[in-house]
């Protein structure tokens, strides 16, 4: 049970009022209610006396305005009553009170639906059958706090953020009180599944996101965008990790790469343990410590820079400016090059200042038995037979506590005989090899790895699709026994078909996931419930499944036509969620809000929920203040930096989607057949110049393959050609994503 405080001063109405709350009237017990029950009214009554003889008149009317001048329990609805006496006692409420502020104590009530009489706080609803079976916990106002934030408005089908959030937090003592930093890539491209995917990234605080969004990866062959998309990110001891999968110009899936890019860190407070070797030129680098101060997260290639330490010098070379990793040791220890070792010596520094470089990504080789390879080769030289060629999808991360290994999942799509698996990886940083390889399912897809504890168990959830029988399905894999739990929804009516993403938190387990489009009473058509289920312990998850959770209901998606490609598909809804320090949920996803303001095209666009007080609940007393359910994500930006997203009809016709600063703008303009010119200009038509005439363009030509590219410069900007595999020129809708400065991490061909 999640326990929340009530408010202070919780029956702070006038002494009729009190009376009257007994539901007797003039101070006369209300006689269906128990001896237990009132009991306690009549000890609420005389606390409210006591507390209200305290005050002045003054203060109680404030006390009473903006406090409330009922406990709930007052009422004889109880937690521990039946769903359908506390639907009796709400009526009977509700008829002496309408309109009156009404506190819930933090309390779980049973009812059969929600009552709407009073202003109701600080209370769950817990309703049977809330959809699709589905006992959920309904949050009157006030109990739990949720803010929205829209990350992208773009006429590109943005969406897929599924289970690739992840958090990471500086090291080391210095970095004690930093906030954790909060990482969500997803996919994007001209429509559901389409070949010219590429990847996004988004990064931010807790309190703030961006401002700038980074393109990752987008893989260009024959002009053509084939495909860079990537569903498993994560973090190992500051090495960030995204499996990739790449696709030819055909849309076959043609293999799998793990890449990984050092994130930006500073240590000011590393304590280096230094070796310098004359003969082959190497410095040996120990990082020793405590609070992780004893990990480096560095693959050969990586940059740091050493300062701080008066350039000691160990065996004739000054350690101190920048290296750049030669090979690793271990994960503590790592090898650089200097020219001036002038003999054999040890030291320990000092306490030092260093700082780690982000450079683009770089692909990691792993080893399967067959030497470094690409993640699927790999994987083929491991145990060719045991999974689909090509996989089809490599799915999820979760990071081995303690370690330089990491688990992600995989599968072979719908309705594939070989199912869905799990696979460890060791050693990441000198020599990643694939270890264990387990199968969690012969039904569904799409694994996700919410946690890895830190006996080794591993948790997560497996996708449904109409080939299966269970709406939603948990899993545990314990190592130590060599077996898998599976624990399924039981109401096959809760037909949710979505990803269930979840974290850790304290010891607890939660996980996230929407329901059914617009199968729960009173929902509005294209809308899809959003649930958290919550285990107390790892042991609950395991032992009950998911008749141990305790599931609320924190809001609704709505679900997105794709109108440009694929008319009969949708995306919606949950992709991601990772639990923050502080308890905070924050939960990425997928939707369209039809005829609002930020787009209207009917493709989706990201969303990151904020969700306080569900885990973590803070004590709710005195006056209640006003909270701000949604708002736009637009921080301050330098006037040329932008991202332009724009959709160029065949006739040269555009729209650009608002996700732009500054003032600049585009203008299509159509020539001979397939070419068609942009030129940049002010929201006004007149022509415009870029700083330095520095910018990154993408096009994306849309239908049946075809090309565009840019093929010249012009003094107002460029000319896309848009053309057919054989290089004939064709008119054709296109994509346009013009960002500046330069952004793109990595293009690959």
């Amino acid at each position: 049970m999640i326990e929340r405080r009530g408010l202070l001063g919780w029956f702070l109405a006038s002494p009729a009022a009190a009376s009257q709350s007994t539901l007797g009237g003039s101070g006369t017990p209300d006689p269906d209610l128990s001896a237990a029950e009132r009991a306690q009214a009549a000890a609420a009554a005389a606390e409210a006396s006591e507390i209200r003889a305290s005050m002045s008149a003054e203060a109680a009317a404030t006390a009473e305005a903006n406090i409330g001048a009922v406990r709930l329990s007052s009422a004889g609805v109880l937690p521990g009553n039946r769903a359908a006496a506390n639907d009796a006692r709400l009526d009977a409420f509700e008829k002496r009170f309408r309109s009156t502020l009404v506190d819930g104590q933090g309390q779980t009530i049973p009812v059969t639906r929600i009552p709407e009489g009073n202003r109701y706080r600080n209370v769950f609803w817990e309703v049977e059958n809330f959809e699709g079976g589905l006992t959920a916990r309904v949050a009157a106002r006030d109990t739990i706090k949720v803010n929205t934030v829209l990350v992208t408005r773009s006429e590109l089908y943005e969406s897929w953020p599924q289970d690739k959030c992840f958090l990471f937090k500086p090291k080391g003592p210095y970095n004690a009180n930093s906030e954790q930093v909060l990482f969500l890539p997803w996919v994007k491209g001209s429509g559901h599944g389409n070949r010219d995917m590429s990847t996004s990234l988004i990064r931010g605080t807790p309190k703030r996101l961006g401002p700038d969004i980074e393109h990752l990866f987008q893989r260009i062959d024959e002009g053509a965008g084939t495909g860079g998309s990537t569903w498993s990110a994560g973090e190992v001891d500051g090495q960030m990790l995204m499996i990739e999968r790449e696709k030819d110009v055909e849309g076959t899936i043609r293999d799998h790469h793990l890449w990984g890019r050092r994130l930006h860190e500073a240590r000011l407070d590393q304590q280096l343990e230094v070796s310098a070797e004359p003969g082959d030129g190497t410095v040996r680098l120990t990082f020793v410590g405590e609070a992780g101060n004893d990990t480096h997260g560095l693959k050969p290639g990586d940059r740091f820079g050493v300062s701080g330490v008066a350039k000691q010098r160990v065996g004739g070379t000054a350690i101190s400016g920048e290296y750049v990793v030669k090979s690793v040791v271990d994960a503590h220890s790592v090898v650089v090059t200097a020219d001036d070792i002038t003999g054999s010596d040890s030291a320990t520094l000092a306490p030092t200042r260093l700082v780690f470089r982000e450079d683009r990504f770089a692909e990691i080789l792993v080893d399967g038995g067959g030497g470094p390879k690409s993640l699927s080769e790999a994987l083929r030289d491991f145990d060719g037979s045991a999974w689909p060629t090509p996989v089809t999808e490599m799915h999820s991360f979760g990071r081995v506590p303690g370690s330089d290994s990491f688990w992600f999942g995989l599968h072979g799509g719908k309705g594939n005989a070989k199912g869905v698996w799990i696979i460890r990886v060791d050693n990441l940083f000198a020599g990643a090899t694939i270890s264990e390889a387990v199968q969690i399912g012969e039904q569904g897809v799409e694994p996700t790895i919410w946690h890895v504890a830190d006996d080794g168990r591993v948790f997560g959830a497996i996708r449904s699709q109409s080939e299966t029988a269970y709406p939603l399905r948990i899993y545990s894999y314990n190592p130590a026994k060599g077996g898998v739990t599976l624990h399924d929804f039981a109401d096959e009516s809760f037909a949710s078909k979505c990803v269930m993403s979840g974290d850790a938190w304290n010891g607890k387990l939660v996980g996230v996931v929407n329901g059914t489009r617009g199968s729960r009473d009173g929902t509005p058509a294209g809308a899809v419930g959003l649930y958290a289920f919550v285990w107390e312990s790892f042991e609950a998850f395991e032992a009950g499944g998911f008749d141990s959770a305790e599931s609320y209901y924190i809001g609704s998606d709505n679900w997105a036509a794709d109108t440009f490609v694929n008319s009969d598909t949708s995306a919606v809804g949950v992709g991601s969620m990772v639990v923050q320090e502080n308890g905070v949920l924050c939960i990425a996803g997928a939707q369209e809000n039809p005829g609002t303001t930020y787009d209207r095209d009917g493709q989706p666009d990201i969303v990151l929920r904020y969700v306080y007080d569900l885990l973590a609940p803070e004590p709710h007393e005195g006056a209640w203040g006003s909270w701000s359910s949604q708002y736009a994500n637009e921080p301050p930006r330098d006037p040329f930096l932008y991202e332009i997203v724009a959709k160029v009809d065949a006739s040269a016709k555009y729209a650009v989607a608002p996700r732009h600063s500054g003032p600049v703008t585009i203008r299509a303009t159509s020539g001979e057949t397939g070419l068609y010119e942009i030129a940049f200009v002010d929201r006004d038509g007149a022509p415009m110049s870029l700083p330095g005439g520095v910018y990154n363009v993408l096009a994306l030509a849309s239908g049946a393959p075809r090309y565009a590219r840019v093929v010249e410069p012009t003094p107002e900007g460029f000319i896309i050609e848009i053309a057919d595999p054989a290089g004939k020129r064709t008119n054709a809708d296109f994509f346009l994503t013009v960002t500046h400065p330069p952004v793109w991490n990595l293009v690959l061909s």
